[in-house]
């Protein structure tokens, strides 16, 4: 399968789609974007400063899509402290280490939290629903 040739395409393109194009490579295909640029480049654009945009906007989006480190200490041991006494705080802390996603540049979704907080928040919903649930049990059958 070849690839399609956008240069008749963006020959009819306004400049400020092409240069879209350029700034934002990530919602056109890469082939589309060399065109653009050979385009602008033909119609005598300094693409220079689109170029540093560019740089600038994907070390931004790079540094959001790094989810943080590990969630925060006091936090994770409360929760723990809180699931192993069977409080449902517990669980919802655990479910929010878990669960909890992050919005890249208003689109993309991504975890907020990193593997192992992740884990951590999962072991804490499990053990807090156990202890919750072996806590119901015995108050409604007198154990």
């Amino acid at each position: 399968m070849t690839a399609f040739d956008f240069n008749d395409l963006v020959k009819q393109r306004p400049s400020e789609e092409l240069l879209q194009a350029v700034v934002s490579p990530d919602n056109y295909q890469e082939a589309f974007v060399a065109a653009a640029e050979a385009e602008l480049g033909r119609r005598g654009t300094d693409l220079e400063p689109y170029l540093r945009q560019r740089t600038h906007r994907q070390r931004f989006l790079d540094g959001l899509r790094k989810p943080e480190e590990a969630g925060s200490e006091p936090l994770i041991a409360a929760g723990f402290i809180s699931a192993l006494l069977g409080g449902p705080v517990g669980i919802l802390i655990g479910y929010h280490f878990r669960y909890a996603r992050q919005r890249i540049a208003g689109v993309e979704e991504g975890y907020r939290y990193r593997q192992r907080t992740r884990s951590l928040g999962e072991v804490m919903m499990v053990i807090g629903s156990v202890v919750f649930f072996a806590l119901l049990v015995s108050r409604f059958t007198g154990a």
